[in-house]
């Protein structure tokens, strides 16, 4: 009589155990968005090696997991919050209500006194014409502005897989413009200055030539000397003509 087989002990099989797959709130993410893309519960199941049922029950708690990832991915971000006085919030909350907002309070035109310039426009300035009957050539208008000729803008698009741009140092090259003008529409040769007297790129030319006045400063500003020196040497002999 042959012998009788041992019963396996509880708990032992032949056949392996399938791993357990713990998935983060990032991982269930992309996998709702695979459903979302529209492909079949059974795919993503195969897709992750897990049941259809658990992919059923994540696709159930969609709503909380996308939330939790949303708070998740705000802990991450390396932002600084600044905490708000509640006193100061409650505060413009009610200014809002009024239509208030809130403005600069620097640069020029925050200096400038628009509704003073309007009226020396169109009721001043005629009365001057008027009663000194002064010709529109005889009527000019000069100022002064910085050009910055190698400045490069300060920020740029970048696309979404590039996480930054290698930066630079920003040139500060400098040059003063002087413009002046008459009311009839003549324009006086600019007068520019620069910081060096006889740069490399003119080296050998005859500065009289160019389509500008030409005059140094170490820092390319316009100072009362060179404003001086605009004046008795570029617009005299124009404005003679």
């Amino acid at each position: 009589m042959p012998p009788k087989r041992r019963a396996p002990a509880k708990g032992s099989s032949s056949e392996p155990k399938r791993k357990r797959n713990m998935m983060n709130i990032s991982e269930k993410v992309k996998l709702l968005d695979m459903l979302k893309e529209g492909k079949s519960y059974a795919a993503v199941a195969r897709h992750y090696g897990m049941n259809e049922s658990t992919v059923r029950y994540i696709k159930k708690e969609e709503v909380k997991i996308r939330k939790s990832n949303e708070i998740s991915f705000n802990r991450e971000a390396k932002r600084v919050i600044t905490v708000r006085n509640k006193r100061i919030v409650k505060m413009e909350s009610a200014l809002a209500l009024f239509g208030l907002k809130s403005v600069p309070l620097y640069g020029e035109a925050a200096s400038a006194d628009t509704e003073g310039a309007r009226h020396f426009v169109e009721d001043v300035f005629p009365k001057l014409i008027s009663d000194g009957g002064y010709l529109p050539e005889q009527v000019l208008n000069m100022d002064e502005t910085g050009l910055f000729w190698k400045r490069m803008p300060s920020r740029t698009f970048l696309f979404k897989d590039e996480v930054k741009r290698t930066g630079f140092k920003a040139h500060k090259d400098c040059v003063t413009l002087i413009k002046c003008g008459n009311a009839a529409g003549f324009m006086i040769k600019p007068g520019l200055i620069y910081k060096s007297r006889n740069p490399r790129a003119l080296k050998n030319k005859n500065k009289a030539l160019l389509p500008v006045y030409w005059m140094n400063n170490s820092k390319a500003w316009i100072t009362k000397a060179l404003t001086i020196e605009w004046f008795l040497h570029c617009f005299i002999p124009q404005v003679k003509l």
